[in-house]
């Protein structure tokens, strides 16, 4: 639970890998963010566009990731089909033969609610130039609707609604422990009605 910002692109053969690598790594040195850089280089078959039997990506992960306090990595990574990816996603997705599994392969978030509106602010600037110099075919979902808005009360005011949804959950399980002989399911069902008549 928490605001999150879901995303999907492809690294536009236009661009240069490593002088994108580059960049990341000034800003994220600039602003002492964490940051790991994976391979520098694609591979000459980068653009084998499908994972298939006759074209399977490689194990290799390409591109840099970066992490500010208290937010989940921003993945600037690739797979050898230059589709963005990450580790976590090749390891449970990448053998995958499953049309919809595969698609689990490619698609990227990274959960800002306990880093604040301020970073997240910058994380949605971030995302949108180095996208337009670096990607094709970006594809963004911000839950704090700041990146379609751009209205920085409207993105307060959502950060506000689920830590109140995350402080009612908290609180309904101290208010409301398990009773002996109650199932686990039981006890959901009654700190669930407990929640969405007092949400």
């Amino acid at each position: 639970m928490g605001i999150t910002i879901h995303y999907r692109g492809r690294f536009n053969p236009a661009a240069n890998l490593s002088e994108m690598i580059d960049e990341i790594e000034d800003i994220a040195r600039t602003q002492g963010w964490e940051y790991f850089i994976f391979e520098r280089e694609f591979p000459v078959d980068l653009y084998s566009d499908r994972m298939t039997l006759n074209h399977p990506i490689t194990d290799n992960i390409y591109g840099i990731s970066f992490s500010p306090p208290h937010c989940e990595a921003v993945q600037f990574s690739f797979l050898s089909n230059g589709r963005m990816s990450n580790p976590l996603n090749l390891q449970l997705y990448g053998q995958s033969t499953n049309p919809q599994e595969q698609e689990f392969l490619y698609m990227l978030f990274t959960k800002t609610q306990f880093t604040g509106v301020k970073t997240h602010m910058v994380i949605v600037a971030l995302l949108r130039y180095l996208s337009n110099k670096y990607l094709s075919e970006f594809v963004v979902n911000d839950e704090g609707e700041y990146r379609e808005t751009g209205d920085k009360y409207l993105l307060e005011s959502n950060f506000r609604k689920v830590e109140n949804y995350i402080d009612l959950v908290q609180n309904s399980f101290e208010a409301f422990p398990i009773h002996e002989n109650e199932s686990i399911e039981q006890y959901v069902d009654r700190l669930m009605g407990y929640i969405f008549k007092n949400k």
